[in-house]
């Protein structure tokens, strides 16, 4: 089980040149990185192929991270919900199925979680560590 150790913001602009879903209003994309350590003996990590063999900090937890992004209205008020998006691989998957638009874009797509209330969360990290 991975521990938070430090939560980065890289980039924060306005997503979708500004545009306004309806009661929602703008929206903001967000990028940055998440910085995590696990203990590579505990139980639950055991899965982890090679992790025994992982460089070290002074405390003998296994540094590691994962890029984010996270598109939300920039009124923190107007989103009612959150769709986490946890990729295969960093190509994240769920705006682009759900949107009907190519995920590397930075465009809305039809919008359709946007003007539902959705905000989308894409997290680099393997879901069953």
């Amino acid at each position: 089980m991975a521990e938070l150790v430090r939560w980065e913001v890289r980039d924060r602009r306005p997503f979708a040149d500004g545009a306004v879903f309806g009661d929602h209003g703008p929206f903001e994309i967000i990028q940055g990185r998440i910085h995590y350590r696990q203990h590579p003996r505990a139980p639950r990590n055991a899965g982890i192929v090679d992790l025994a063999h992982a460089p070290r900090d002074a405390a003998g937890f296994v540094r590691c991270r994962g890029d984010y992004t996270l598109i939300t209205p920039q009124n923190s008020d107007a989103a009612c919900k959150l769709l986490v998006d946890v990729p295969n691989r960093g190509r994240p998957l769920a705006l682009g199925m759900l949107n009907r638009v190519s995920a590397d874009t930075g465009e809305a797509g039809d919008g359709l979680l946007f003007r539902r209330g959705f905000a989308v969360a894409s997290i680099g990290w393997q879901w069953d560590v």
